[in-house]
């Protein structure tokens, strides 16, 4: 039996926005083996120039955030998300004790938290979790 139907599984459209490749690329497989879209994104303003476009913008339904990245600050780009694309849960990604920086961002407008290094399980299983959500 295949490994992967025992993964929660979906069709959205899942952005990860992370500044190290390795960890997008292994994260869109992830995604990918689940039946979910995948898009990336490098950088914060890499997301934000994505996320202007209004179809692109429309077609995410979750986005998966770095919390630790260069240039703009978690905060803001929680902001910037909330406000180019309303409708999309964000799920904050890190490989630091969930601090001060994770805390705030659910402060800010995050859905969930997710510790890095996550099983293809825990990652699928959160964000069913977060997409599930009502409201």
């Amino acid at each position: 039996m295949d490994a992967t139907l025992a993964l929660a599984r979906g069709t959205e459209t899942v952005l990860v926005v992370d500044d190290e490749a390795p960890i997008r690329k292994v994260v869109r497989y992830m995604l990918a083996s689940a039946g979910y879209g995948a898009r990336e994104a490098a950088s914060g303003r890499e997301a934000i120039a994505l996320l202007s476009d209004v179809k692109a913008a429309s077609e995410v339904s979750l986005v998966l955030l770095d919390v630790s990245m260069p240039g703009l600050s978690g905060r803001e780009l929680i902001r910037q998300i909330r406000k180019l694309a309303p409708h999309a849960r964000i799920v904050l990604f890190t490989g630091y004790p969930l601090g001060a920086d994770a805390r705030d961002g659910i402060e800010h407008g995050a859905d969930a938290l997710l510790q890095k290094p996550a099983t293809a399980e825990g990652l699928l299983a959160t964000l069913r979790q977060v997409l599930d959500r009502r409201g």
